[in-house]
């Protein structure tokens, strides 16, 4: 028989052997899988021109909005220049000689002071 020592020393060898051929390294063919560069392309091209289709509707809404404002302020100005050409009317129909005039041509008189 042999002794322990040896047995042990021939089962770490064998051990050792197995664990070094299943760590052999091979050489892997190089197989370079290089991404479809279309469908990237389409993609980025579909958003640069979404963005610049969007800017261009952006840009419309806000000159429409600014012809919008411009109209509303020269409606607003008019109706300024109306509000005072009325409040200037209603002032003179309101002036106290001219409702004297108007009473004196209609026949009116100025009543008696009352006697005190």
């Amino acid at each position: 028989m042999s002794s322990p020592a040896v047995q042990l020393r021939s089962r770490v060898s064998t051990l050792g052997g197995a664990a070094v051929e299943k760590a052999r390294l091979t050489v892997v063919p190089v197989s370079r899988g290089r991404a479809p560069r279309v469908p990237f392309i389409v993609l980025v091209s579909v958003v640069a021109l979404a963005g610049v289709v969007g800017l261009l509707l952006f840009n419309t809404s806000l000159q429409q909005a600014s012809f919008a404002e411009t109209r509303l302020a020269d409606k607003a100005a008019a109706l300024a220049d109306r509000e005072e050409t009325l409040r200037m009317e209603l002032d003179d129909l309101r002036d106290p000689q001219r409702i004297a005039r108007e009473a004196e041509s209609m026949g009116m008189v100025i009543p008696p002071a009352p006697p005190s």
